[in-house]
């Protein structure tokens, strides 16, 4: 051998005993027998591991080998799988990861395995990860897999829908009686009290043990017993959903998303700060941070299953601020990047935001399709269960199926409140089954409804408020509806939710016809089709059923906008200066802080100023319309 490579090197072919040029190495593997090369790298590999080569070094050779024999190799692939994932190189960590549960087949050590490489899998894709389900179950219920290496694997099987087979069993004592109904069980996205958004990477180790510090796998060290530190998200998270401490909840939220670095570890604390501001309705702040991590994650390559959850949370977020398109078009990217099948048991996440956008800009059989067949038990049972009821039920009610929509609306609460998840601002089922209920000719029970969560939004400027203010318009005297509707108007409009500040709108022309204001009904109308159009909304769909009106409101169809005065349109003296410095190119702040006034108070003064005119905008607001308002 020595003879060989010394005329090799002779020759000129070899340098420090390696070949110059890689054309050379090649054509020497393609003339060895193919037999025989496996067996030639796996001693490569040793040689390398013996020379203290870097594990990378080492692992390629291994991995051509197809051999992970011995805790030695193992121990190199799981470091060279390490470093590949922080480098965002999952396809090659995931095969790596894969070698060495090969190789552990029959050990008890091979749930663990299996658990590290469904982790590198999900990254590229969480279709991917479902080959191992039956065999992490299996550890789960023979106790082979510790309770931190439990918790985790409980993630991926919540994750794709078997909660029976996943959190229950790792956080329920022996003996525990099951039979209760699934509405009263926690969430399968919450095994544990910890949020399976997404499963974890690798776990953080301890510093080896004495001696070489390596066990039969190979491992550096056993994991942290509970599965490493609690993860940041999941207390804030939960607090948004459970409607506790509002401003800290915002506040540890944002400290979240400007204190982590996107990463594997990260991932699943920054989805939930992400969700956890649309539950405290600070949608402007989501939507900053959405957009940001969504184009981090693009940004990085097999981040697929990333992808698809910033996505999944920017079409919720678009949805709550009334931009249907844009609802729809990043939905439908959530589920290109991961599939439904991908999303397992969590796919209610983009499903609800995808039919309620159909729903609303009036393409109720493309969302009919996507509800097609029954929902499986654990789909409704997991953490995006109830927004899939939520946006099922407000699909009925569209089409007329109010029955129907009230027994969504119903089970979506059940189950909200029987895991103490019912934020005030997070599913307005109770809204919504208002609505129902009015359609049924219900009026007592629409009522009651109402005032409940009308008492959970008795303060403030938010969504929930205006979108309950509407509803107790609908159940009130005809009288007094005016007054209502225009104050959700100025709520809404406020909070930025162009859709639900058009269906307000729209009751809102509904009441001023029966109450006898045919030419402001008209311009009132005419700005509840200008703002349905602008968000995509199909204008047909806004109007409440409200007992009493008669149907005295105008059609919500667009006409010539037409110059106000008539029938109590004139402007107050507030309205008129907000109105004149708007009309003259002042922004809405400029305005608020020249009149020292709040910039929500602007927003409500030009809402009124709109309506009295007849004016969709204040382009519209020409000197002749502003004398008009005067007289």
């Amino acid at each position: 051998m020595r003879q060989s490579v010394g005329a090799l090197e002779a020759a000129g072919a070899l340098v420090s005993g390696r070949f110059r040029h890689p054309a050379a190495l090649a054509a020497v593997r393609d003339d060895a027998p193919a037999a025989g090369l496996p067996r030639l790298h796996a001693r490569a590999a040793r040689l390398l591991h013996r020379a203290e080569a870097p594990a990378r070094v080492v692992a390629e050779r291994l991995a051509d080998a197809g051999d992970a024999d011995g805790p030695w190799a193992r121990s190199v692939l799981r470091e060279a799988a390490r470093q590949l994932l922080a480098e965002d190189r999952a396809d090659l960590a995931a095969e790596y990861l894969g070698l060495i549960a090969d190789a552990l087949r029959g050990d008890a050590l091979r749930a663990e395995a299996l658990l590290e490489l469904a982790d590198a899998e999900w990254r590229i894709s969480p279709a991917l990860t479902r080959r191992h389900l039956p065999e992490l179950a299996d550890a789960l219920r023979t106790g082979r897999l510790g309770a931190g290496l439990g918790t985790r694997a409980a993630r991926h099987l919540s994750w794709h829908g078997r909660p029976v087979e996943t959190a229950e069993r790792v956080r329920r004592p022996a003996g525990t009686d099951t039979g209760e109904a699934h509405a009263a069980a926690r969430p399968a996205g919450v095994p544990g009290g910890r949020l399976a958004l997404a499963p974890p990477p690798l776990s953080r180790r301890r510093p080896p043990p004495a001696g070489n510090g390596r066990d039969r796998a190979g491992r550096p060290g056993a994991p942290f017993p509970d599965g490493g530190p609690p993860e940041p998200g999941t207390e804030v998270l939960l607090k948004a959903l459970t409607g506790t401490a509002c401003e800290e909840t915002a506040a540890h939220a944002e400290h979240i998303l400007e204190t982590l670095a996107l990463d594997g570890r990260t991932l699943e604390p920054l989805c939930s700060a992400l969700l956890a501001l649309v539950c405290q309705e600070r949608c402007d702040s989501a939507a900053r941070w959405s957009a940001r991590l969504l184009r981090q994650a693009a940004a990085r390559p097999h981040t697929s299953g990333w992808q698809a959850l910033f996505a999944a949370v920017s079409a919720e977020i678009s949805l709550r601020r009334g931009a249907l398109a844009d609802a729809e078009a990043q939905a439908r990217t959530a589920v290109d990047r991961i599939t439904l099948e991908g999303w397992g048991g969590h796919a209610g996440a983009p499903l609800s935001t995808l039919i309620t956008a159909l729903t609303a800009m009036g393409r109720p059989a493309e969302a009919a399709e996507l509800l097609r067949g029954p929902a499986p038990d654990a789909f409704l049972s997991s953490l995006f269960g109830p927004s899939y009821l939520y946006a099922r039920g407000r699909h009925h009610a569209a089409t007329g199926g109010f029955r129907a929509a009230l027994g969504d609306f119903l089970a979506c609460g059940a189950r909200l409140t029987a895991w103490g998840v019912d934020a005030p601002g997070h599913l307005l089922w109770r809204a919504e089954a208002a609505g129902a209920c009015l359609a049924l000719g219900d009026l007592a029970r629409a009522r009651a409804l109402v005032d409940e969560q009308l008492a959970r939004n008795r303060l403030g400027m938010s969504r929930a408020r205006g979108v309950t203010l509407r509803l107790l318009a609908s159940v009130s005297d005809v009288r007094l509806r005016p007054a209502i509707l225009d104050e959700a108007v100025g709520v809404l409009t406020h909070c930025g939710d162009r859709y639900e500040l058009a269906r307000a709108l729209a009751d809102l022309a509904a009441a001023q016809g029966a109450a006898g204001l045919r030419e402001r009904a008209r311009a009132t109308a005419r700005l509840a089709v200008s703002t349905a159009r602008e968000c995509r909304a199909d204008p047909r769909l806004l109007r409440t059923v409200a007992p009493g009106d008669g149907g005295a409101g105008p059609a919500l169809t667009a006409g010539p906008p037409k110059s106000g005065g008539e029938d109590g349109t004139v402007l107050s003296e507030a309205e008129r200066r907000v109105a004149s410095l708007a009309a003259n190119g002042h922004t809405n702040r400029e305005i608020s802080t020249r009149l020292v006034i709040t910039v929500s108070t602007v927003e409500q003064h030009l809402t009124r100023v709109y309506l009295k005119l007849g004016v969709t905008g204040r382009s519209q607001l020409t000197p002749s319309r502003l004398r008009a308002g005067r007289e």
